[in-house]
């Protein structure tokens, strides 16, 4: 079991002015235009990746507040983003995140706040499974589509998957 994506962000109080410059400088922007008027309603700053070989993590700057996210396994120890590895798999979000910030930091070569300072907004959990056999997976598959997880609705509706309360904001489950 791993963490498996976390978004985050760090509102701009938090953020030096001239690393908020340094940042609204990256990437590219998204222009929202009135069609009548041609005039623009609004423009924010693009998802951009942020890369080294296989590891990534997106950023994007806000109005008022730096965003990231991506998945902590990829930018810690070995990469390794379907079963981890020994820091990915101890569910420290705290440590997670900060990861993600010392990547994000390396990358661009900006000093940003610690992970407390942070706002998460999101956080998946993954467990992997290695399976025998395509055979092995249908039925373990076809054994969770009869679970039942008291107030959590299991559904099926595209394929091989299996979702528990698949519309939820809050909490939701999926097996594929």
């Amino acid at each position: 079991m791993l963490i498996d994506w976390i978004t985050a962000r760090l509102p701009e109080c938090f953020i030096p002015p001239h690393t908020w410059e340094s940042l609204s400088r990256i990437g590219d922007r998204v222009i929202r235009l009135d069609a009548q008027t041609g005039d623009v309603v609004y423009m924010v700053q693009a998802w951009d990746s942020v890369r080294s070989d296989s590891h990534q993590v997106t950023m994007r700057l806000g109005s008022d507040a730096l965003w990231i996210q991506g998945s902590p396994a990829r930018v810690m120890g070995t990469g390794c983003a379907v079963f981890g590895d020994e820091d990915a798999e101890k569910l420290d979000i705290y440590t997670c995140l900060q990861s993600m910030i010392d990547f994000l930091e390396k990358q661009l070569n900006l000093k940003l706040s610690h992970a407390p300072a942070w706002l998460v907004s999101r956080v998946d959990i993954t467990e992997n499974l290695l399976l025998p056999s395509a055979a092995d997976v249908r039925s373990a598959l076809s054994m969770l589509r009869g679970c039942e997880g008291g107030r959590y609705r299991v559904s099926s509706t595209a394929g091989d998957t299996v979702y528990w309360s698949q519309k939820s904001r809050l909490r939701k489950g999926k097996a594929y």
